[in-house]
């Protein structure tokens, strides 16, 4: 760390670089200046005699490469609070584990650009007023699965830009997590519960998302239902609902894949779908559920889903146009086909066009719109 570079070592390998087996360090590393630590692919540093920055100036401590690197020992400080010791930066594909409940407050920035940043055993982060940023290609984990701790990363806010926050229950005890401001900032933004059949409430101060980006509430595991006291995602704040919908938002759990709502119980599939299989005769405000093909006029509805073998929408010839206000299309299941005469729009927001896995969607028709997201966070 001596060369003061945040993106040390050979091929940004990190100042100290494990390149292959299992490597450690036992003596405490004192980092005067910006360091990086890192391990290849296939390699493990375990760091277990702690990181000392004896100054009084706030440096970053960087992970990177596509092996892991277990942060087994405190991250200390001269400075007496602890305070502005470092920036924490997770670069490469692969994982950091943070095994210890760190003292240092970092409060230059959390940011996951890549690969994981973990928090199990005891790992805990200090300090909740900095953001933890989590980019495209990273994911940050909060993983309960051995010990139950609350509140790991210190209630601060998570701001997702194409970016994965993943919560792993305990399987013997309840687990619980209690966050700031839940922001999808951009792009294709999941918060996925692995559940375990035991209760699991996952708070968070409130939700912002902006136009341009959309949500996915997976569950795995056991697969419990959001909005069940095995998985409940809850925000202090209340998100907005447009006819019983978060805006642009789906849920993957026990029910199937189904665009998201809110209620009393926290975050939940969506289940009060207009079922006629008609659209003719659908109101704006209405998300219908198609299982059959189905032609339509120039209408508005507030999203549209389908989950059934060969759904085509509108007709071939002609020309309708079919404005989804909220949700978007999901393609919940089966086969779904655009017909040629028929134009889908969201009015003055991005359209949505959710692909479960397993499913297909062939869009012959047209796509008019301020902006479109397709989401690949479904699988497929």
């Amino acid at each position: 760390g001596l060369s003061g570079v945040t993106f040390g070592g050979i091929n940004f390998g990190g100042q100290i670089q494990s390149v292959s087996g299992v490597n450690m360090t036992s003596g405490t590393l004192l980092v005067s200046n910006d360091v990086a630590l890192g391990a290849d692919a296939g390699s493990t540093l375990n760091v277990n005699g702690g990181i000392y920055n004896p100054t009084n100036t706030p440096r970053s401590l960087t992970l990177t490469g596509g092996g892991v690197v277990n942060i087994n020992s405190a991250i200390t400080a001269a400075t007496g609070t602890l305070n502005q010791v470092y920036s924490l930066n997770k670069y490469g594909t692969g994982t950091t584990n943070i095994t210890t409940a760190q003292p240092a407050i970092f409060t230059s920035g959390i940011n996951v650009n890549g690969g994981t940043l973990a928090l199990l055993g005891a790992g805990t982060l200090s300090g909740g007023t900095i953001t933890a940023y989590v980019k495209a290609g990273g994911k940050l984990l909060v993983n309960d699965s051995g010990t139950a701790i609350a509140n790991r990363l210190g209630g601060r806010r998570i701001n997702l830009d194409h970016g994965i926050f993943q919560y792993v229950v305990n399987g013997g005890t309840a687990s619980s997590e209690s966050l700031g401001t839940l922001s999808s900032n951009s792009g294709a933004n999941v918060v996925q519960v692995t559940t375990s059949g035991q209760n699991s409430t996952l708070t968070f101060d409130s939700f912002s998302y902006p136009t341009g980006s959309t949500f996915l509430f997976r569950a795995d595991g056991t697969g419990a239902a959001f909005g069940t006291n095995a998985n409940k995602v809850v925000f202090t704040t209340a998100p907005t609902l447009s006819n019983g919908l978060i805006y642009r938002s789906v849920v993957i759990d026990a029910n199937g894949t189904n665009f998201s709502t809110y209620s009393a119980n926290g975050v939940g599939a969506f289940t009060a779908y207009n079922t006629s299989n008609s659209l003719l005769t659908s109101a704006a405000t209405d998300t219908s559920l198609l299982t059959t093909s189905a032609v339509t006029n120039t209408r508005t509805l507030n999203a549209l889903a389908t989950n059934g073998a060969n759904v085509t929408v509108g007709a071939a010839s002609g020309s309708q146009t079919l404005t989804l206000t909220t949700g978007g299309l999901l393609v919940a299941g089966g086969t779904t086909s655009i017909a040629r005469g028929l134009t889908l729009n969201a009015g003055t927001n991005p359209l949505a066009l959710w692909v479960a896995d397993g499913a297909s969607l062939a869009v012959a028709g047209q796509l008019a719109t301020t902006g479109f997201t397709v989401s690949k966070n479904l699988g497929g």
